[in-house]
């Protein structure tokens, strides 16, 4: 049985938060110390809603993988994704040749998005390549090789390049000097011999 009001508050405090029945040190004697315990309670409560919530924000957030997906080292697209620019007349690459390209100030952004389908959480990476960055007459080495139990993917040679044969000219000149001309020769000046 409660005497007063006071006495059935702390009780009730002592149950909500859990802190006991034993021998209550504040007593209805002390109302500062009612007060006291009620304010702390109260404030508990908020701080710990408040760090809760700062924690499933952020575990929630997604990660910052700008530094994780590298173009040149590890980027991943799923096969058989292959991204290729066409470099005919329209392209503004047609008239570079290996020597304008390292004179010119060029430099070809790569921007990569992508949606995870499990969180639903967008990412975008960005990524730019300059001259020094671009080898010319080069691809990347086949990686993923079948054999009689399936697919293998050798991620040794994940960025690894071959060279190629191909002309130290612009897509221009190539395509003007493949042209026959009047007498139906055609000129191959700028075509390189490996």
């Amino acid at each position: 049985m409660m005497p007063d009001f006071i006495s059935a508050f702390l009780f009730s405090l002592e149950t909500q938060y859990t802190t006991g029945y034993g021998t209550r040190a504040p007593t209805t004697e002390c109302p500062e110390a009612i007060f006291l315990l009620s304010v702390q309670s109260i404030f508990g409560v908020l701080l710990q809603s408040v760090m809760v919530g700062a924690v499933f924000a952020k575990l929630a957030r997604p990660k910052n993988r700008g530094h994780a997906i590298s173009y040149r080292d590890s980027i991943f697209l799923l096969w058989p994704v292959t991204v290729v620019h066409k470099i005919d007349i329209s392209s503004p690459l047609f008239e570079l040749s290996p020597l304008d390209l390292m004179k010119s100030d060029i430099e070809i952004v790569v921007s990569l998005v992508c949606t995870a389908e499990t969180t639903g959480q967008q990412t975008e990476v960005r990524c730019s390549y300059t001259p020094c960055d671009i080898l010319w007459g080069h691809r990347f080495r086949t990686i993923l090789e079948s054999d009689s139990s399936g697919f293998v993917v050798d991620y040794s040679k994940f960025d690894e390049t071959e060279s190629l044969d191909m002309p130290l000219c612009s897509a221009k000149q190539l395509e003007l000097n493949i042209k026959p001309n009047s007498d139906g020769n055609t000129n191959e000046t700028c075509l390189s011999e490996k």
